[in-house]
């Protein structure tokens, strides 16, 4: 897969949070059916947590299926695109990577604590200019928390994309067209 780089800065109020000096900030989204974000990539690291519908994100190291009540952990500067494969909520927490050093170096899905989940959704009613030493700073650090103790979703939520160039091209006709029934030889 060859992801067009395009930086996305916090402040493309479109799709991200606007410009904030707190570390951890979160946004609420909603897209119809069949919606795809083009390729780029954060400063941030993020959460995306799909609180109804199917996603799938696409980064360099491969393809994730993102079922309700997951979520994809993506980490600053990863190029990808996220696909809406029915009408889609989710919430993403941005993180900037100096607050966290020790969070997760690779892409994958994970799995959402009850916690976590009620966290995130308060989260997404929080003013992105927070006031700090209050409520609000104390959720996005125990978002912060419970993030840490994250681990990735074994099985089969991970297609990987093929090191050797020879497969690429049969790899992208299988995603374009998944029913597609020829066998290796055709």
């Amino acid at each position: 897969m060859t992801l067009v780089e395009k930086h996305v800065s916090l402040n493309e109020v479109e799709f991200l949070p606007l410009d904030t000096p707190r570390a951890i900030v979160a946004r609420s989204l909603e897209w119809p059916e069949n919606f795809e974000r083009a390729p780029h990539y954060h400063d941030r690291c993020q959460l995306v947590y799909c609180s109804e519908g199917v996603m799938n994100v696409t980064a360099p190291a491969g393809t994730w299926i993102v079922p309700p009540q997951r979520a994809v952990w993506m980490p600053a500067n990863i190029p990808h695109t996220i696909m809406a494969k029915t009408n889609l909520s989710f919430r993403s927490i941005y993180i900037d990577p100096s607050a966290a050093p020790w969070l997760p170096t690779e892409c994958c899905v994970v799995g959402v604590s009850t916690l976590l989940r009620s966290l995130i959704l308060e989260a997404v009613e929080i003013p992105l200019n927070y006031q700090l030493g209050g409520r609000e700073e104390r959720i996005m650090n125990l978002i912060l928390d419970e993030i840490s103790g994250i681990t990735a979703i074994a099985g089969d939520l991970h297609l990987p994309e093929p090191k050797d160039p020879r497969l690429r091209p049969i790899v992208e006709a299988i995603k374009k067209n998944p029913a597609d029934r020829r066998d290796r030889d055709e």
